[in-house]
């Protein structure tokens, strides 16, 4: 599993085992990567690890302009989280909401709120004592806590280390359960192409492991090294003999008259055959006068 993974079911595990309230919130603003980074961990602490007694979130508060006719992930709203057992089933009708609006401007007139409502807090403390306060406004426990905050962020090394050794004594269980057939076909699999010759046209060829060895030992290109590779060019220009295409090489070479006479299977040059259409009378030519001169009688 991926560190970042692992990292957020930690912070979860702490918040359902060692807080103390054994219930989690969580605040989205706008949504996509850290939506999904906050949203990962229940279904990754139940559905893969197979710990129990993994609840979603109690509280999915998320302000995001995603609308929600895309069905992408930041307009996702809490009661598609709880098909995936992100947010609590029971509660998430009450306890969680998704506001259409951008969280730059409405989030300052909630911050104003709730600071508001501690002091506010503060103040009754004062006068009736924190424990009548937190008898009477249970909340008022969440704002009075240490300004301090948790520190979750700094602990993370010791939350990972925690969720590894429960992680390590469910071992045996996860192994057994991990050995499903598909799994146990898939892992075969990738074993034997990693280990089995790579057949070729019904040959045999080198392992893997030689046969990237090989490629690795293969010398450079010849052109890089100054050297002409051994090709059809260079073996044309061994020999001597001129290429086809003499323009394009710069050579200015052309076929004679005869050359060209001899290619074509005729013996006469073509300016005679040319030439000869100029001193050869046309067939028709004595029907054609006979023609005119009748018709210049007939006009006369």
């Amino acid at each position: 599993m991926h560190k970042e993974v692992f990292e957020s079911c930690a912070y979860h595990y702490w918040g359902l085992f060692e807080s103390g309230s054994g219930a989690l919130g969580t605040l989205i603003l706008g949504g996509g990567v850290p939506k999904n980074f906050n949203l990962q961990p229940e279904p990754a602490l139940s559905q893969i690890f197979g710990f129990e007694n993994i609840a979603g979130y109690l509280y999915d508060i998320q302000i995001t302009t995603a609308p929600i006719t895309d069905g992408s992930l930041s307009s996702c709203p809490p009661a598609e989280a709880v098909t995936w057992g992100k947010v609590d089933k029971d509660s998430f009708r009450s306890t969680c909401e998704s506001m259409q609006a951008d969280y730059s401007v409405v989030m300052p007139f909630l911050a104003k709120a709730l600071l508001a409502k501690r002091a506010r807090f503060e103040r009754w403390a004062e006068r009736m004592g924190r424990e009548q306060l937190f008898k009477k406004h249970p909340a008022a426990r969440g704002y009075l806590r240490d300004r301090d905050g948790y520190q979750l962020y700094t602990r993370r090394d010791d939350l990972i280390a925690k969720l590894f050794e429960a992680v390590k004594r469910d071992a045996a269980r996860l192994a057994r359960e991990s050995r499903y057939p598909l799994a146990v076909a898939a892992d075969a699999l990738t074993r034997n192409s990693m280990r089995k010759p790579v057949a070729t046209n019904g040959k045999s060829s080198a392992p893997l492991a030689k046969r990237d060895a090989a490629i690795v030992a293969k010398p450079a290109r010849a052109k890089r090294d100054g050297a002409r590779p051994n090709s059809t060019h260079a073996k044309r220009d061994a020999a001597g003999t001129k290429p086809t295409h003499a323009k394009r090489d710069g050579a200015a070479t052309k076929l004679t008259q005869a050359q060209r006479n001899a290619m074509s299977g005729t013996s006469a040059p073509r300016r005679d055959l040319m030439s000869s259409k100029s001193t050869r009378a046309p067939a028709n030519d004595a029907r054609k006068k006979p023609a005119r001169s009748a018709k210049s009688g007939a006009k006369k």
